[in-house]
């Protein structure tokens, strides 16, 4: 009997010989799997870099550089002595470089004058987020920069820089030329998408709906809290008119809020009247994109995320990049109440600390996270050097070797504390590949794909099964095993690695299958599964990256 052609519109379009299952992209189904990060481990020698007082590391940008063998680091340096007293040039972006990632080098390039000596490794004298274009076909502009210039505003005028060393700059146009005006602070990194065929930018803005207070438009701010549980001139609680809240009173009530907090595990409730402040409405971070064909002329910003009802109001910024089919982010997610780890004055209302999750895409607008929100990489404990807030590189990760290296700049305080040398840069690494896994318990768990035709004669796993077992069978499309490719015949895999090979009894080899539509069914048991890899049959062992 011939199966019926399975139309092409169907199929899974295997465009990544990665597999990673960030989300249910590549999964028909699973059964009794849950999702989890796997955690960076943080480096012993952090900090591993900064600079000595009135000095503040910030936005880094690392990478390694395959020609020269070189870890390369351009971060921002804050003169503190100056931002305090309210002058220009506190900002500027200094360059640094390792040999192994942990201990780096300053080098006194003597290039801009700070604090009348130009023995220092300051290369621009603006705030930027460096980047390293390998598309790029013209050498002078190899290494790119979007900075925020002298446009009008502290945060405002988007502009851009090239060089072809990372040392030496020159500004587009010779000066500062906005390219997209507005508020512009934090994180501003751009990067090449070769999928799309543009540079594509992740930034922060206000609130486009909210552009006034409520206040100025004469509304008495109150919540239902005020108007159920109000007091009388004595200072007695008096009883509610009505016998039950209206549709109104109740969206707030305590009771409903106290529901949410236990079994959602939301942050504190704060009624949003405490967030406006300043010259605008408040609440005024989200994360927008935008997109250019020659890093100079950029669309108008689309809202791409913004806080949920599991979120903080604020959202600080987010780092993005693409890693095996994914865009990637480190999204600082800004705790602006609630936190016990706060130094400074508890009453104050302003922001806090600032934590990283991990968001990820498949086509850099509609952004996920895994569903109880987990912090990525962890703020250390009160007092460390990343304690308070930390924030993402502009280029999410570092692939070296079989590792992920994420470098972050840590804290001591936070948001609101006004302390010299808060800031450092750290590193964190996970084995590459590693970002979330597919978890079972001692319940057996298991998954199928959607179907795809098979075009290579090995299929790996990035996997950890060591206290556990994992078995496979390839299955045609209505999910019943094909002949010699059964659980049955699968071999039990109890290891450990990033390319642990899937076999069947007899040596039944996947070759023969080439050009077949299938779908891959995995049962787990005490294991972990981060990505499926399709390989070559002759693609033998793990291919470590240099």
């Amino acid at each position: 009997m011939t199966l019926p052609v399975e139309p092409e519109h169907t199929l899974y379009p295997l465009k990544n010989d990665v597999q990673l299952l960030l989300d249910n992209e590549f999964l028909d189904d699973c059964w009794q799997l849950r999702r989890a990060p796997e955690l960076p481990v943080k480096s012993y020698r952090n900090p591993v870099l900064y600079d000595p007082p009135p000095f503040e590391p910030g936005g880094p940008t690392v990478v390694y550089d395959r020609r020269e063998g070189l870890f390369k680091c351009w971060y921002g340096v804050a003169d503190t002595d100056l931002y305090y007293a309210g002058k220009t040039g506190c900002y500027k972006v200094a360059y640094a470089f390792s040999e192994d990632g942990i201990h780096w080098v300053r080098p006194p390039l003597g290039l801009l004058e700070v604090r009348g000596s130009r023995r220092n490794n300051a290369v621009f004298m603006h705030p930027g987020a460096v980047y390293v274009d390998e598309h790029e076909t013209d050498p002078s502009e190899r290494y790119k920069m979007l900075y925020v210039g002298d446009c009008g505003g502290v945060c405002s005028g988007l502009c851009a820089a090239f060089s072809a060393d990372g040392i030496v700059w020159h500004k587009h146009g010779g000066c500062d030329i906005p390219l997209v005006t507005g508020p512009n602070d934090t994180n501003n990194a751009a990067f090449f998408d070769p999928e799309l065929g543009t540079y594509v930018r992740y930034g922060r803005v206000n609130v486009l709906a909210a552009a006034t207070r409520e206040d100025a438009l004469g509304i008495e701010l109150k919540t239902s809290h005020d108007l159920i549980c109000y007091t009388d001139a004595l200072g007695l609680t008096q009883s509610p008119a009505n016998d039950f809240p209206n549709d109104d009173d109740f969206v707030e009530h305590q009771e409903a809020q106290d529901y949410l907090h236990r079994h959602l595990h939301q942050v504190p409730y704060h009624h949003t009247r405490t967030l406006r402040r300043g010259g605008s409405a408040g609440c005024n971070r989200r994360i927008v994109r935008s997109t250019s064909a020659d890093f100079r002329h950029w669309s108008v910003p689309e809202l791409v995320l913004a806080p949920d009802e599991l979120d903080p109001a604020k959202f600080y910024g987010i780092t993005v990049c693409r890693y095996e089919g994914f865009y990637l982010g480190l999204l600082q997610v800004y705790n602006s109440y609630g936190s016990l780890r706060r130094m400074g004055d508890p009453g104050a209302a302003d922001g806090d600390t600032i934590d990283l999750q991990l968001a990820f895409s498949r086509d850099g607008r509609h952004w996920e996270r895994l569903a109880n929100r987990p912090t990525f990489i962890p703020r250390g404990y009160v007092g460390s050097c990343d304690g308070g807030m930390v924030f993402g590189s502009n280029n999410v990760l570092v692939e070296h070797g079989d590792h992920l290296w994420f470098y972050y700049i840590g804290t001591v305080a936070s948001h609101t504390v006004n302390l010299d040398t808060t800031m450092s840069l750290c590193v964190a690494r996970t084995q590459r590949g590693r970002l979330v896994a597919r978890c079972a318990g001692d319940e057996m768990g298991a998954l199928i794909t959607r179907p795809f035709v098979l075009r290579h004669g090995r299929i790996t796993l990035n996997a950890d099964a060591r206290r556990g077992l994992i078995r496979a069978e390839v299955t045609d499309l209505d999910g019943a095993p094909l002949p010699g490719f059964a659980v049955t015949a699968s071999g039990m895999l109890r290891d450990n690695g990033l390319e642990c090979e899937l076999r069947w009894q007899d040596n039944a080899s996947l070759v023969a299958l080439r050009g077949r539509t299938v779908r891959l069914r995995l049962y787990l048991w005490q294991a972990r599964v981060y990505s499926i890899n399709f390989r070559d049959a002759d693609d033998a062992g793990a291919a470590s990256r240099p």
